[in-house]
């Protein structure tokens, strides 16, 4: 199916006052490693003025490593984000029909910013914009913390009951059956971590909205900061320190530096000065063991595709090595 045509009729039927609609400039990205990410542009006339639009189309892949995560809850995550304080792009239309575009897909607006992955950050040469954007990046995950879940309508994620320790405890088997279903050969340095996190399980004292994948391959900034953060899909409600552990996660650190721009204790300082809040340290540390775990699951899901035939991503070659970094991680953390 070609994608610009199978756009442009689908436009034309959600924007039936428009005329001579185009869809231009169709453009794979390579970010979004879960969802197939287009950018694209469209023309149209509506009564004599012409007019044009920035959008993005995130549609499911033929295999996906996120395949129990639907496009119904980012669509719905992205609707009940606007107006709310918090940087992100404006879901527009979500649709299943397979008769579309073959498979489920959302389109929201296009922002105008850069994507750097980590690596990219360090050593550049104005170190005061990075500061910038670190200072941003912590401001921006407090706002995501402090937000008013209940007014903005986020009751839909599912609240977690049963006790403080209901949180860390569903986590763990959501993504212990992951596991599960994906490993290729047994792992003790996971099955320890398991073992561990079973253990030492702490309590959730406050519910907040949890971005689930924060750093800085998912957020967009220009030269004034952040404007937009990206990849929802794995947001949940739970326990602030859920993301603090996968910022401390040494897998996107680079020279030292989480996600490529923060000092460990400044961005943990920097938390607690902004938003108010204690941080407990032994949650942060269970968090970040829990988050490299998750991160296996993500990682082993793509390798099991690649092994499997599934996929044909000749980069998902590689993650046996990005494994090894997770190992590490967790080892260091454990004292084995």
């Amino acid at each position: 199916m070609d994608i610009t045509e199978g756009l442009q009729e689908y436009l034309r039927r959600k924007l039936p006052d428009a005329q001579c609609l185009e869809v231009k400039n169709l453009c794979r990205q390579a970010y979004g490693a879960s969802r197939e990410t287009f950018t694209f542009d469209v023309h149209w006339n509506e009564r004599g003025e012409q007019k044009e639009m920035g959008l993005v189309l995130r549609r499911d892949p033929p295999t996906g490593l996120l395949d129990h995560i639907t496009r119904e809850t980012e669509f719905r995550i992205l609707r009940s984000l606007e107006g709310c304080g918090v940087p992100a792009p404006k879901a527009l239309w979500c649709e299943n029909n397979p008769d579309v575009l073959e498979r489920p897909f959302i389109i929201m607006e296009r922002k105008d910013g850069f994507v750097t992955p980590a690596f990219q950050l360090v050593g550049g040469s104005n170190e005061e914009f990075r500061q910038l954007i670190a200072g941003d990046f912590v401001s921006i995950l407090v706002r995501i913390h402090n937000l008013d879940w209940q007014s903005c309508g986020f009751d839909f994620l599912g609240v977690p009951a049963g006790g403080p320790f209901d949180y860390a405890r569903a986590s763990i088997v959501k993504w212990e059956k992951i596991l599960q279903e994906v490993s290729l050969e047994p792992d003790l340095i996971l099955t320890e971590a398991l073992l561990w996190l079973k253990a030492n399980m702490p309590p959730c004292e406050e519910i907040c909205l949890v971005h689930g994948d924060y750093k800085s391959d998912n957020i967009m900034y220009n030269d004034k900061g952040i404007v937009a953060v990206f990849d929802w899909e794995m947001a949940s409600l739970g326990d602030p320190h859920d993301d603090l552990g996968w910022v401390c996660m040494q897998y996107y650190a680079v020279d030292g530096l989480l996600n490529g721009m923060l000092d460990r204790e400044w961005f943990l300082h920097r938390y607690e000065e902004t938003s108010g809040r204690r941080v407990n340290l032994s949650a942060v540390k269970f968090w970040q063991v829990f988050s490299n775990l998750k991160m296996a699951a993500i990682t082993l899901t793509g390798l099991h595709r690649y092994v499997s035939g599934a996929s044909q991503k000749n980069v998902l070659a590689v993650l046996p090595l990005l494994m090894a970094k997770l190992h590490r991680d967790i080892i260091e953390l454990l004292e084995f």
